[in-house]
């Protein structure tokens, strides 16, 4: 519906498109003249803090050791398994009420590490005790928890940016303005930046690989970054929106019946030599070989993967989405076959 120099699309029971279309209740407007000279330099986006480390590794860095599940659901893969064996008859230790809505938790070095989500506040809490160790408030939402990597707590939040604190008392290391520019918007009756960056960050092969934005068809697009997880230098950079990156191409020349390429955010995954945004692949240098949709009998091969059309934190149970273990969803009114095809389900555990 267009009114007040916008226009309104509200809430639908459609399966189509789901990785690229919006969901919920959005007001959109049209494209408007931006100052480029207010966008910072990748240099300048980055804030040093009192945990900084040297460049050289000199941060405390605890070993890793079996039991802990430093990322969320586990792994890059997000499998949501380990492979240590767990008692059955399980006992309460202790409890902690902070309130609010709450990520999943991740356990490193001796701490837990959970985020209550819209009091923009992530919590390390001592793993025998119940007792909090350390809180840390940023300007936005963090809507998922943070990974553990070499004694730091990376982390992305809906301020546009990405923190990462020393794990052992939550002092500042760095912190990166993901965000292209400082821009504001309502969501949820709280603001966010335009380009939001998910809690959970992606890390593999000593990088870290993060998405700000929210899909590729608005306010100019993702951004893709690799960053170097101890200083916070941005290793490289990509820019992804609307058109093909092969060939000049738009996206919606690439539509396959109600499918099309995927445009919308999500916390990413990663297994062998790619990574993945839902059913995107990327080789780990930040490169998409293909974009078109793949027909649902084509699940086998290399960059099979766990993903979700509606996104990993999609938690409305809609019984039109499922998660899926493959390579490509079906739209539509036929998106159930997607599950006659490949393993599906509301939830997914795998080995």
């Amino acid at each position: 519906m267009p009114a007040n120099g916008l226009i309104y699309a509200p809430p639908h029971p459609c399966a189509c498109y789901p990785e690229a279309k919006l969901s919920g209740f959005n007001a959109v407007s049209g494209p408007r003249d931006t100052d480029n000279s207010a966008e910072l330099s990748k240099s300048a986006r980055l804030v040093k803090g009192p945990a900084y480390a040297d460049g050289t590794g000199n941060i405390n860095n605890p070993a890793a050791v079996e039991s802990d599940w430093p990322t969320y659901r586990g792994n890059p893969a997000r499998s949501g398994s380990t492979e240590l064996p767990v008692k059955t008859d399980l006992k309460s230790q202790w409890e902690l009420k902070i309130g609010g809505k709450l990520s999943q938790p991740v356990v490193a070095g001796g701490r837990v590490f959970v985020s209550a989500v819209d009091q923009h506040t992530l919590y390390a809490i001592d793993q025998n005790s119940g007792k909090i160790a350390w809180k840390y408030i940023t300007g936005g939402r963090i809507d998922s928890p943070p990974t553990i990597y070499k004694g730091m707590a990376l982390f992305g939040s809906a301020d546009g940016f990405v923190y990462c604190l020393r794990a052992s008392d939550g002092a500042l290391a760095w912190r990166f303005r993901a965000a292209p520019y400082d821009q504001r918007l309502m969501v949820w009756e709280q603001l966010e930046s335009v380009w939001p960056v998910h809690g959970s960050i992606l890390i593999r092969n000593d990088v870290a690989y993060l998405i700000a934005g929210r899909s590729m068809f608005l306010d100019g697009g993702l951004t893709l970054y690799l960053l170097d997880p101890l200083t916070g230098e941005v290793l490289s950079s990509v820019k992804m929106d609307d058109k093909d990156p092969n060939m000049e191409k738009d996206f919606h020349d690439h539509v396959n019946v109600l499918d099309m390429p995927v445009a919308s955010s999500d916390i990413l995954s990663s297994e062998g030599d790619l990574f993945f945004m839902r059913s995107q692949p990327f080789d780990l240098q930040g490169r998409r070989d293909r974009i078109e949709h793949i027909d649902i009998k084509q699940q086998r091969g290399s960059d099979a993967h766990l993903f979700v059309p509606n996104g990993f934190l999609d938690d409305n149970w809609w019984h039109r989405s499922f998660w899926v273990y493959g390579r490509s969803v079906r739209g539509g009114p036929s998106y159930w076959e997607t599950g006659r095809a490949t393993p599906s389900g509301k939830i997914m555990v795998l080995d």
